[in-house]
């Protein structure tokens, strides 16, 4: 079977999230995590762990319904030097063009999906949100 390195949980109580590659005891082959959302505008907000010991990276993008790649690739890295951990985000923002071909009316919803993919250490997404 496919083992996800994704899994929902707190590892802080009661700080929840998708963590990536949790317990590494799991040898995962599928280092992707989807969420299927709904866009207007075709931007997204990405919430995620900034720490300073035992934290990777994760590159993240928004796709169209047939997963192809309708904006640019996010690197996120959520390692830096501060002593501390705190919620950083970054914008995602579907390529205009693309927008154009998938939404009738401007102020039309359509489904899209993020996918962010970890890069073998640990990587934690707090939330998502669209507009």
């Amino acid at each position: 079977g496919n083992m996800s390195a994704w899994k929902f949980g707190a590892d802080q109580p009661p700080k929840f999230g998708w963590i990536a590659n949790w317990h590494v005891t799991n040898v995962s082959t599928d280092h992707d995590i989807v969420f299927d959302v709904q866009m207007v505008r075709g931007s997204a907000i990405l919430e995620y762990l900034s720490t300073y010991e035992n934290i990777g990276t994760a590159t993240c993008q928004i796709e169209d319904t047939k997963a192809h790649n309708i904006s640019d690739a996010y690197f996120l890295d959520g390692l830096w030097k501060k002593p501390f951990s705190l919620s950083s985000s970054v914008e995602l923002h579907a390529h205009p063009f693309a927008v154009k071909q998938i939404q009738r009316d401007t102020s039309d919803p359509w489904k899209a999906a993020i996918r962010c993919t970890s890069h073998n250490k640990k990587f934690k997404i707090l939330s998502v949100s669209t507009c």
